[in-house]
């Protein structure tokens, strides 16, 4: 008959241990509650009198006594643990990943430890120190395996607690730091904020009044200096009376200049606040066609081109105030002045469809090529040297600009040379008859 196998009670405890260490501590929160009950368990190794955790400083590579079970004295610890570091024992078990023995001779007694290295995904980790109260050569050798197995098992366990602690630690403090921006951006949003509104009383109070006041009295004295000029009979009168008329065009071709500019700044202002721009949409002009009408005869009586124009309007109310669609219709006939030779013809007709009021400009001048429609932009004028043309590029951008803001719709159709459609539609007030 087999010889019978003696199981010792302790190996026993031992093995439990080990099963109930893998099902249950695998559940654990905190990487502090794994070490202290890992170390407890690991007690119920055979002769085992205590175990001390050094965790290895991922940042300064030294080890640091983490934790230890059950209490003892640090000092007698740390000094074994020089003693091993002395030896090249602790060395020669951390290159090898192996469990290693180690005996120190006290004046009265040798005392046993086990160096148990804790191996990484990454390399080292960390080891625990266990004292023993046996030999180490009495110790068997299937003991050595099995706690090898627990150790590369806990092992596993505190790289995984210490990845999800790092994790968590790195989150938090993305988490600050998102925080901490947003607040900047809130605070960045309040001083921009401020600036706007400083920048809005600027361009409606201070600065539209620095720069009108000097306009005006350069238009008024050179208005009085043509009058005064036309009627003289001193020496060279013609002369001066020229420089005096292109003082006072340039004033007003520069008063011009700035009111665009300030219209448009005021239309990208009022672009940017929700509020405004709803408030702009509830505004009517309850009959839109002697407003057009009026304002294309003003601007076509001024450049001499009342032989050139042919009107045919159609009345309705459209959701704009007056002064953007007297904007819009200065703007458009303007260029049709600008860039077409008297004695071509000028058409301007409207009509209903589909609750929309569409206006429609025609000029038969130097026209516009496609890449040039397409760029219609702020600030952008074509052909400007050939041409040795006047302006700003801001008058198409400003008609689109308040298109934008009130729902309607801009279009250029051109061939270069020959003429230039611009088509608008504006929309009309729904249940505007009803209402009224």
């Amino acid at each position: 008959m087999p010889e019978e196998i003696v199981i010792s009670e302790e190996l026993k405890n031992f093995f439990r241990t080990m099963e109930n260490f893998c099902n249950t501590h695998v559940h654990e929160t905190t990487v502090l509650n794994y070490i202290s009950s890992s170390l407890k368990d690991m007690m119920e190794f055979p002769s085992a009198k205590f175990n001390a955790l050094y965790y290895l400083n991922q940042e300064s590579f030294e080890f640091e006594l983490n934790s230890i079970y059950p209490e003892s004295d640090i000092s007698d610890i740390n000094k074994v643990f020089q003693l091993m570091i002395d030896s090249g024992s602790l060395g020669k078990s951390l290159q090898t990943g192996e469990i290693s023995f180690f005996n120190h001779k006290a004046k009265k007694s040798n005392n046993h430890y086990l160096i148990c290295p804790l191996i990484g995904s990454k390399g080292v980790i960390g080891l625990i120190l266990m004292k023993i109260d046996i030999a180490p050569e009495d110790i068997e050798n299937y003991l050595v395996k099995l706690l090898k197995m627990f150790i590369s098992i806990f092992s596993i366990g505190l790289e995984k607690f210490t990845l999800f602690e790092n994790q968590s630690k790195a989150q938090d403090m993305l988490d600050q730091m998102v925080a901490s921006r947003t607040i900047k951006i809130a605070q960045s949003k309040v001083r921009l904020g401020e600036k706007i509104e400083s920048l809005k009383s600027d361009l409606t109070m201070t600065m539209p009044h620095e720069v009108r006041t000097p306009i005006n009295q350069i238009l008024g004295f050179s208005d009085y200096l043509i009058k005064t000029l036309s009627k003289s009979d001193i020496k060279d009168s013609e002369d001066y009376l020229e420089i005096v008329r292109d003082i006072h065009s340039s004033a007003e071709r520069l008063q011009r200049l700035f009111e665009n500019y300030l219209f448009f700044a005021r239309l990208s202002m009022i672009s940017t606040n929700v509020f405004e721009i709803q408030n702009l949409k509830k505004d009517i002009s309850p009959s839109v066609q002697p407003i057009i009408y009026d304002r294309i005869m003003m601007n076509i009586m001024q450049a001499g081109r009342q032989g050139d124009i042919k009107i045919e309007l159609a009345d309705s109310p459209v959701a704009m105030n007056e002064e953007y669609v007297n904007k819009i219709v200065e703007e458009i006939i303007g260029n049709c002045n600008k860039y077409s030779e008297p004695g071509t013809g000028i058409e301007v007709f409207s009509f209903v469809k589909d609750n929309n009021y569409i206006l429609t400009f025609i000029d038969h001048g130097r026209g516009m090529t496609a890449e040039q429609i397409q760029s219609i932009d702020a600030y952008i004028q074509f052909d400007r040297r050939s041409y040795e043309q006047q302006g700003s590029g801001l008058g198409l951008s400003i008609v689109q600009r308040i298109l934008d803001l009130h729902d309607g719709e801009f279009a250029v159709e051109s061939a270069p040379g020959n003429y230039t459609r611009v088509m608008i539609k504006l929309p009309i007030p729904a249940n505007y008859e009803s209402e009224n």
